[in-house]
């Protein structure tokens, strides 16, 4: 396959990956909000506390000021014995992204519907799961399946999930806003399923607000990695399973958003993201294998890589 032809196949992981970034980090209701409290006590409920600055307004979506980001989110000024000093990089991502999740499936969807109606519906669109198993003699990762089909072969799943295994509670002050999620009997829920070439079901299920659940919502198979889920179908059962103790399916928006992404994705070259968390990078990490993934830090490179070897080539 040409460079050429291969530019114009768009990647679903990596756009997600920029959409994800995009939307969590300029969401509105936790803009420059920073995490005050944590608790979790192996609950199925997991409470957030954060503080904002009166001069910030939740209503206003904000692009242009610096993004939210997980190494940002705790105060500038707290006791050195502070339990929120001895939270991990993975564990500040939960944070963010798990607050940030609540009602953002739909949202989610509809930013995708966006990005996606800004290209012909005939559009080629690589679709890269993650490992399925261990090589031969265990020396590494099997690679997972990866596939390309064509940007009409998709649609949008709507299910009922019933009693969700894992809850959360997010205020925010001054404006003691608060926002509970997983907390009733049953809750929607939304994702996109595209189809493999020649199948006549989804082969793939994109879940771009699966952090809403926390660490239980994080993709199986990838070590508890990973802000968003892309799963084969088996993957999307399981973890569907770990979420909730039922589900019914059923089958059923920023634009500017979805133009940014696109003006992102067609100037990746020139302007490199990090392969984790994709923010943009000025301090380019570059991963030494292939030369084709960059990173903002050690910690994103060593969260990626699980996912990425599978993909690491040096040709």
């Amino acid at each position: 396959m040409s460079s050429e032809s291969e530019s114009e196949i768009l990647d679903l992981y990596q756009i997600s990956l920029l959409l994800t970034y995009e939307r969590g980090t300029t969401e509105p209701r936790f803009r420059h909000a920073k995490l005050r409290e944590e608790f979790d006590d192996n609950r199925p409920l997991t409470t957030y506390i954060f503080d904002r600055d009166s001069k910030y307004k939740s209503t206003k979506l904000d692009m242009t000021s610096s993004p939210d980001l997980p190494s940002e989110i705790l105060p500038l000024n707290f006791n050195e014995n502070d339990p929120l000093n001895s939270l991990t990089t993975k564990e500040l991502d939960t944070a963010l992204w798990q607050a940030r999740g609540y009602d953002g499936c739909y949202k989610s969807v509809t930013l995708l519907q966006h990005f996606f109606d800004l290209y012909p519906r005939s559009t080629q669109i690589r679709i890269c799961h993650g490992p399925k198993g261990k090589a031969l003699f265990g020396l590494s990762q099997a690679r997972g399946d990866a596939y390309v089909t064509e940007l009409g072969k998709r649609v949008i799943l709507e299910m009922t999930l019933v009693q969700a295994c894992q809850s959360s509670l997010s205020s925010v002050c001054p404006e003691n806003m608060t926002y509970i999620s997983g907390e009733s009997k049953t809750m929607l829920h939304a994702v996109f399923g595209f189809a493999s070439p020649g199948a006549e079901n989804c082969t793939a299920f994109l879940d771009l607000s699966s952090m809403q659940f926390g660490d239980v919502g994080r993709r199986p198979g990838l070590k508890g990695q990973g802000i968003f889920a892309l799963d084969t179908f088996d993957e999307f059962n399981d973890r569907m399973d770990s979420v909730a103790h039922g589900m019914s399916p059923h089958v059923m928006s920023n634009s500017k958003v979805a133009e940014k992404v696109k003006k992102r994705w067609e100037n990746r070259k020139k302007e490199k993201c990090c392969g984790h968390c994709g923010a943009p990078l000025l301090d380019v990490k570059t991963c030494t294998g292939c030369l084709k993934a960059w990173y903002c830090n050690k910690e994103h490179q060593k969260l990626a890589w699980y996912f990425h070897r599978q993909y690491c080539t040096k040709d």
